[in-house]
């Protein structure tokens, strides 16, 4: 077999890399037919069905058309992640990758602290004054 490690790269996570062994993820497709783990998936009815209501029960498609740059992966409409429902409605209205997500959380966070107004799960004390 011929080709590049580059060009496997866009395609297959190096071993200890994937998503998947987070227990986060999971490929989905549709039976019979051949489309399964393509981009092709994604024109597909269920490929459709999976685009317009996986963030209802918590997960994105983590892979999407344009976000190549951000993700470092080519189009997979078939690989899910679990973020949770709330999460998943806000990377949904936002049409962002999680990477971006991600980062406007850390700086939510961030601010919070600052201004001394993120709890999160840390414990705040009441002063005995």
């Amino acid at each position: 077999m011929h080709g590049s490690v580059e060009k496997a790269d866009e395609y297959v996570a190096r071993p200890g890399a994937s998503e998947h062994q987070t227990g986060l993820v999971m490929d989905v497709g549709q039976k019979a037919d051949k489309v399964n783990l393509t981009g092709g998936f994604g024109a597909t009815k269920g490929g459709k069905w999976v685009a317009e209501h996986c963030w209802e029960y918590g997960f994105i498609i983590r892979y999407q058309k344009g976000w190549e740059e951000v993700t470092g992966y080519e189009y997979e409409p078939w690989h899910v992640r679990y973020v949770g429902k709330e999460n998943a409605r806000r990377i949904h209205e936002q049409e962002m990758p999680l990477e971006e997500y991600l980062q406007i959380v850390r700086n939510e966070r961030l601010l919070g602290i600052v201004e001394g107004t993120y709890l999160g799960e840390v414990e705040v004390e009441e002063s005995g004054e």
